[in-house]
């Protein structure tokens, strides 16, 4: 990605491991081609180290907390600031590329509890010029778990609701018909049926224990769509996990306190 020359933003490798609050990450993963095949080893390697370690931190969430599933939905009335943090990620969002060029784009979120991750994504989810400028737009909260499965199946109902109700009905049946793979598989396929010449936005929210192999499933997918996706996340090592999976543009900023 091109650099930005933003006073509120610092672009910082060696503070990957740090958690500081309000931290915004912006990755864009490439899918692989050939020149890559000598470094998929090490690629591989580092990637599963880094899942090795977001596992480990697992202990962050308390026992037997229930979580609140987030919505799309925003109570404007409790927003106060992050504007130019929205205007920040809006400019990543708005650019246009290619959709041969093979490219996933991610916007990652990431800091404490409490900072405001979800809120901003919200307001960048509902602003109008991204209503404008995605012709499908879905949100997803996720689980602790990660479960793909379950995650492609929220996306695929998102970008499909005109169809929901029959939509619903045969994958009740195909649910029951078949193997959980066999079942992932239909989704998939029919998921890039409808991403076929349409610019569509994902929200994540809340993204905590994303492995890799997990997030490369995930991914599959949106391969060659004009795909752009936001990660809220708690855990820094979401992130590189997700620019892991390939060879990619690789930036990180930190927001300020408001």
């Amino acid at each position: 990605m091109h650099k930005r020359n933003n006073s509120r933003f610092k672009a910082s490798q060696e503070n990957m491991t740090e958690e500081p609050q309000g931290k915004l990450i912006c990755c864009c993963l490439l899918n692989p081609s050939p020149v890559m095949d000598t470094r998929n080893e090490e690629i591989s390697s580092r990637s599963r180290n880094l899942e090795n370690r977001a596992c480990g931190e697992r202990h962050h969430r308390s026992a037997g907390k229930r979580i609140t599933p987030t919505t799309s939905l925003l109570d404007r009335s409790k927003v106060y600031g992050r504007k130019k943090d929205k205007e920040f990620i809006l400019e990543l969002l708005l650019e246009r590329e290619e959709a041969s060029n093979g490219r996933v784009c991610v916007v990652a979120i990431g800091g404490e509890e409490g900072v405001g991750k979800t809120t901003l994504a919200q307001l960048v989810y509902n602003d109008s010029t991204v209503a404008n400028a995605f012709d499908l737009r879905a949100w997803v909260f996720d689980s602790e778990d990660f479960d793909v499965r379950s995650i492609t199946e929220t996306i695929l109902h998102e970008v499909t609701k005109d169809q929901a109700c029959k939509l619903s009905g045969d994958l009740n049946v195909l649910q029951v018909k078949l193997r959980e793979r066999l079942y992932l598989i239909f989704l998939q396929v029919n998921l890039r049926e409808r991403l076929s010449g349409k610019r569509c936005l994902i929200m994540l929210d809340d993204v905590f224990n994303a492995g890799y192999d997990r997030w490369d499933l995930l991914r599959q997918p949106f391969a060659g769509f004009q795909v752009k996706i936001v990660v809220t996340t708690r855990n820094n090592n979401i992130p590189l996990i997700m620019a892991a999976i390939s060879t990619c543009s690789f930036s990180e900023a930190f927001l300020e306190e408001e």
